[in-house]
């Protein structure tokens, strides 16, 4: 999953940022269903 930003990033934090967000909805979804 690639984003474009219009402004220079901070180096990779924001794709860890992004993902560590991403990955706690994802389980967030899996416990709602268990």
């Amino acid at each position: 999953m690639g984003v474009t930003y219009d402004y220079p990033r901070p180096m990779v934090t924001v794709d860890i940022f992004l993902l560590r967000i991403h990955h706690d909805e994802m389980q967030i979804l899996l416990i709602q269903r268990g």
